[in-house]
């Protein structure tokens, strides 16, 4: 996986060095709209605040926690042999629980 994201990097330097001008019309739509948005002091501190508090909550391992399953907080807590056959809709035949 490093071979691929060094190739795709150093193929990103190479097509830089040989087509400068290759994003300049978009890249001068984005710095205008930012100028904008620079110009509009309320704004942009809003438009930070929002973009940090998305990136602080998107790194945040307590965020993750939040989508755990039934089975993982089971299997976290090392109890998965008592507490995945009471989960299942069917109790299994006594000769296959081990005691």
């Amino acid at each position: 996986m490093l071979r691929v994201e060094c190739s795709v990097i150093l193929a990103a330097i190479v097509i830089g060095f040989m087509f400068p001008q290759l994003g300049s019309r978009w890249f001068k739509k984005w710095e205008e709209g930012f100028r904008r948005l620079a110009g509009r002091l309320r704004l942009a501190v809003l438009a930070v605040g929002i973009t940090a508090l998305a990136a602080f909550v998107a790194a945040s391992p307590e965020w993750h926690r939040i989508y755990e399953d039934e089975l993982s907080v089971i299997f976290a807590r090392g109890t998965a042999d008592k507490d995945v056959q009471s989960l299942r809709a069917e109790p299994r035949p006594d000769k296959y629980v081990s005691n």
